[in-house]
């Protein structure tokens, strides 16, 4: 198989595990859910995950670690963000 294959595949299986984590977490917690979101949830820790297995395609245990890890590295973005409070302004004329 291509690289590119490999890497996506070993991405989203360590994105499938992470997503499972996740949900088995929320449910231990009690946490309310719909089943739309959930979906949601999935299909866009799986898109993080090939993004980010792709990036650190040298092996498929790197691509798994990069499909696992991919949620992590957006939400350390997003809490840097809120922390600097990072806003874009208008330009007056």
């Amino acid at each position: 198989m291509n690289e590119i294959t490999i890497a996506i595949t070993f991405g989203i299986i360590g994105a499938a595990v992470r997503a499972l984590s996740d949900l088995l977490y929320a449910r231990a917690l009690e946490v309310k859910s719909s089943f739309n979101g959930v979906i949601t949830y999935v299909l866009l820790i799986s898109i993080i995950g090939i993004f980010a297995s792709i990036v650190l395609s040298f092996s498929p245990v790197l691509s798994f670690l990069g499909g696992y890890a991919g949620v992590d590295l957006v939400a350390g973005y997003y809490k840097l963000m809120i922390s600097k409070k990072i806003a874009i302004k208008k330009k007056t004329n």
